[in-house]
């Protein structure tokens, strides 16, 4: 807790909001998250990944294109035609190159920029693009 001891008020998240852009205010303190902070010494952080480097973590190197190709004896590539996902034969398309994207962590498609997603919020069975959240369906 990050506390004013003049007056006893503490620094937290508005309204205990833990979303993008929610302020950050004093508050008489309390014994709830939005009221206890890490403090991270510069020297301590993990340096910031950039375009090319490999993210173990997901297991992909960042804005690094690719594309993607069925194990069937084809070895058709994914394709883009309009929202759907479907196989083609392979063509020189930035609807086949496909990317994995560090800010919103999705695969994105490198023509239209929108991710992967599964239609209906992941309840249905077929796939598409859409714009990127920070959900993955």
């Amino acid at each position: 807790m990050i506390v004013n001891i003049k007056d006893d008020r503490a620094i937290n998240v508005a309204a205990n909001q833990d979303r993008e852009n929610q302020n950050v205010i004093v508050y008489k303190k309390q014994n709830a998250l939005n009221f206890q902070w890490d403090i991270l010494y510069v020297d301590e952080l993990e340096p910031e990944l950039k375009d090319g480097d490999w993210w173990p973590q997901y297991g992909m190197y960042i804005g690094k294109e690719f594309s993607i190709t069925t194990a069937l004896s084809s070895g058709r590539y994914v394709d883009l035609i309009g929202t759907q996902l479907v196989i083609k034969s392979r063509l020189a398309s930035k609807t086949q190159k496909w990317f994995f994207d560090q800010k919103t962590r999705t695969v994105m498609n490198a023509q239209t920029k929108k991710s992967l997603s599964i239609q209906s919020s992941g309840r249905g069975n077929k796939m598409n693009v859409w714009t990127p959240t920070s959900d993955w369906f």
